[in-house]
């Protein structure tokens, strides 16, 4: 009777880990199948992108590529594959893209070698697609190696690509207008830095050959200064702070800005400048802001000229009525 119950225990027991397998086994079934599932998605939203996308050997060979990078190849993703990324430059944008390939791999294997945990690289750079049998484009790129791939057999890059032609052709036709335009037109950041393109003539009316890199602050403003009224410094100072702040408090603040610079040229000279704000908003808050620079120094001569005729006038009339 003892030996039959043991039996029917242990038969049991077999029976609870044959379940137990099975029931891991669905459990290993199903999570497998929820990964495959998340990497067809990624891979599906990957080949959907409306950016360029490739990844490459150090040599150039495509081994994938999305939709977009297709297309510039006229032919579908299946058609890339080991082609060479090169014939998308000229010589010169082939060395250029090659040089910044070079620049990554060296310093994955920098961070490699320094034994870090995730060894990653990225390197963004602007160059445009020029090879003779393409359409002109300007591409900013952002190339990153792939984490945990050996190097011994070279290393894999992934090259995402993003169309900016558009916004040079929108900055260049800016710069066109703003050359035409005999006004000082510029944006800068909240740091006070000349952000973008500016106008030809804000050269001319500041006496500088280029206004690259510079800070209106420092050029401009901060040598104003010690021109400027007690109120117009208060002003001055509640300018550098707007930056992020919501349009209705800039309404306020605005009003205390300096609206007429003395400015001494490098030369020497000294030329008054009129100057407008006019905020960028980004997300409800201000994010650049928009000046508008004028020459108003025959106006100031001429105001100051008419101030002093009428203080002639006043001291002459007061010294008549003096002598009656």
């Amino acid at each position: 009777m003892r030996a039959k119950v043991q039996s029917m225990s242990e038969s049991s027991d077999q029976i609870n880990q044959h379940m137990l397998f099975a029931q891991n086994l669905r459990a290993s079934h199903k999570i497998l199948s929820h990964i495959e599932k998340s990497k067809a998605n990624t891979e599906s939203m990957v080949d959907n992108l409306p950016d360029i996308y490739f990844v490459i050997t150090e040599k150039g060979r495509i081994l994938k590529g999305n939709h977009t990078a297709a297309k510039l190849f006229h032919t579908q993703i299946d058609g890339i594959i080991n082609k060479s990324i090169d014939i998308l430059f000229a010589q010169e944008s082939k060395n250029i893209f090659y040089n910044n390939i070079k620049r990554l791999v060296n310093t994955y294997k920098k961070m490699e070698r320094s034994k870090s945990e995730t060894p990653s690289a990225c390197v963004s750079f602007e160059l445009g697609i020029d090879g003779k049998n393409f359409p002109k484009k300007s591409i900013h790129w952002n190339i990153r190696s792939f984490e945990g791939v050996s190097l011994r057999r070279g290393a894999l890059i992934s090259a995402f690509g993003r169309d900016i032609t558009d916004i040079r052709k929108y900055e260049q036709q800016l710069s066109e207008i703003f050359s035409a335009i005999p006004l000082g037109i510029m944006m800068i950041n909240s740091k006070g830095d000349i952000d973008g393109p500016y106008s030809a003539y804000l050269e001319f009316l500041l006496g500088y050959d280029s206004l690259k890199n510079k800070n209106i602050y420092n050029i401009l403003f901060d040598q104003a200064k010690k021109f400027m009224s007690s109120s117009e410094v208060v002003g001055y100072h509640e300018l550098q702070k707007v930056f992020g702040a919501d349009k209705i408090f800039y309404e306020v603040d605005k009003k205390r800005f300096p609206a007429e610079l003395c400015y001494i040229l490098p030369s020497g000279t000294r030329r008054w400048i009129g100057v407008t704000y006019h905020p960028i908003m980004q997300n409800g808050a201000i994010h650049k802001l928009l000046l508008v620079f004028d020459d108003r120094t025959d106006l100031v001569k001429s105001r100051n000229e008419r101030t002093d005729v009428d203080n002639k006038k006043h001291n002459l009339n007061r010294s008549i009525v003096r002598r009656r």
